[in-house]
């Protein structure tokens, strides 16, 4: 078991670094460098990107979401829960998402949900929800279940 935590522990600490790697060939022997070997190296490998900021990028905005729309949110979300009736919000904040529009033109809206719900063993435990609303205000049903799956598989939706 504590071969396991350690070989996990090294790859979250090496995956991270990432460079780029060049092949070169001398005297008919391949070999990878993270240094250029000359004219003959050929780039294999180069270091990922960090995602644009302006496609997707979420502004917060000065005031909070109302009531109504923070608990459709999470009404939305509750039957995903494992004890849904003691779910709270901690925290609403309301973004509006840089470069996506409804078809009217106004930019589109989301709500996080920074809430609290019981775990199988009754601890309290942290959820993020995320709604993105419709363009008269409503959650819609649709991004909720993509955002839910997301999070089935471990990914953030509000990274996206």
């Amino acid at each position: 078991m504590i071969r396991v935590v350690l070989l996990a522990l090294l790859f979250a600490l090496v995956l991270p670094a990432q460079a780029q790697i060049y092949r070169c060939e001398k005297n008919g022997t391949v070999m990878f460098s993270d240094v250029p070997c000359g004219d003959d190296g050929k780039t294999v490998l180069e270091p990922s990107k960090p995602r644009s900021t302006t496609k997707n990028a979420r502004r917060r905005l000065p005031f909070e979401p109302d009531k109504e729309v923070v608990d459709a949110c999470l009404d939305a979300w509750k039957p995903h829960l494992n004890d849904p009736r003691d779910a709270f919000v901690a925290e609403a904040i309301l973004y509006e998402a840089d470069g996506s529009k409804y078809a009217n033109g106004k930019p589109r809206h989301e709500v996080f949900l920074n809430a609290r719900a019981k775990n199988k063993l009754g601890a309290f435990v942290p959820v993020r929800m995320l709604c993105t609303l419709d363009e008269d205000g409503r959650i819609n049903k649709n991004s909720v279940a993509l955002y839910q799956a997301m999070q089935a598989l471990g990914v953030d939706p509000m990274d996206f």
